[in-house]
């Protein structure tokens, strides 16, 4: 009569190295995976930014862009050092003044963010 040996030990030993394998596979390969990957991402980015300027890393870090009211581009510093955004007409404020919320962006309105 034959018997059949244990295999449970082999397979659990194939097992750790199928994932030290992966694993330094990956390790060996992360750079390449993160620079293939923000490459897409920048190149998606560029895609939007033709003419509507959705993306511009300059403009990104400092700048903003009133799509809704006065649809300029601010500097983002001066909008919150005069808190404009308690002056925007948006629908927690019960009386908009939308002549103040202007006046305040215009203040703000920089050179560097224009297109």
């Amino acid at each position: 009569m034959l018997r059949k040996k244990n295999h449970k030990g082999q397979s659990i030993l194939e097992y750790i190295i199928l994932a030290t394998i992966l694993l330094a596979g990956y390790l060996l390969f992360q750079k390449y995976l993160a620079h293939g990957i923000f490459g897409r991402w920048k190149s998606a980015g560029d895609a939007l930014s033709g003419d509507a300027g959705l993306y511009d890393v300059n403009k990104t870090l400092e700048c903003g862009y009133d799509y809704l009211v006065t649809k300029n581009w601010y500097n983002t510093a001066c909008y919150e050092k005069d808190d404009c955004a308690s002056l925007y007409p948006g629908y927690e404020v019960t009386n908009p003044d939308v002549s103040a919320y202007n006046k305040c962006v215009t203040t703000c309105h920089a050179v560097q963010c224009d297109d």
